[in-house]
């Protein structure tokens, strides 16, 4: 499976915007198991002047996915640039990897470390960071209280709004300030879906995602 990331895949590229892919490959059963070897392939990194590839393992894809990984949850839903069997039976998988909580962690600290990139660059500031931000805590949101995982800024009905983020348009401390009020509303909606046991599981369906995964690993020895 191969996936558009990024600001493409987010509906706020530009024509300056860079091509960010997303990867998931198979590595033959029989390599995990060999003497001599390593597991090397669990995670592969790829840049070109306008191209960004990052590649994981089946596996360690799906490790980091029932972590709710932002990043890695992408690849669920974005737009495919190729994709097999294998790969439209993993798309499947998104309802059993998803737990409430780990959505939340996962959200929030992702939200966190990308307000930091944005407020240790004042002076000369990256908005990316700032529209970065804000999309993943608008996402997370729509995930807990809705349990649809929404990437695109217009299925958000925030394009405008994080064009307008992303271009510097609008004052630092307004940016904040939003950034702000939105972890307050996603703390909100999590509390809210725990009190209420919202559309999002307690816990992933292990189980059935290493059921899944055993025999694609079965049938690629």
């Amino acid at each position: 499976l191969q996936t558009l990331s990024g600001s493409r895949a987010y509906g706020l590229d530009t024509p300056e915007s860079d091509t960010d892919l997303h990867g998931i490959f198979l590595t033959p059963t029989s390599e995990f198991l060999k003497l001599g070897t390593s597991r090397r392939g669990i995670q592969d990194w790829n840049e070109s002047e306008r191209i960004d590839n990052v590649d994981w393992e089946l596996g360690h894809f799906l490790d980091l996915a029932t972590r709710c990984n932002p990043t890695v949850l992408e690849s669920f839903v974005a737009p495919v640039i190729e994709i097999n069997e294998v790969g439209t039976e993993l798309r499947t998988l998104l309802p059993e990897v998803l737990s409430r909580d780990r959505v939340y962690q996962a959200f929030s600290g992702y939200a966190h470390n990308q307000q930091k990139k944005l407020l240790a660059g004042i002076g000369q500031t990256n908005w990316k960071f700032a529209a970065q931000c804000l999309r993943v805590l608008f996402t997370g949101v729509r995930l807990v209280q809705l349990g649809q995982l929404q990437i695109r800024a217009d299925q958000l009905g925030e394009e405008q709004y994080l064009r307008n983020v992303r271009a510097g348009k609008l004052g630092i401390g307004a940016v904040v300030d939003r950034i702000e009020v939105q972890h307050q509303i996603f703390t909100m909606v999590y509390n809210q879906a725990e009190e209420l046991d919202g559309p999002l599981p307690a816990r992933a369906n292990l189980d059935h995602v290493n059921e899944w995964l055993l025999g694609v690993r079965q049938q690629n020895w």
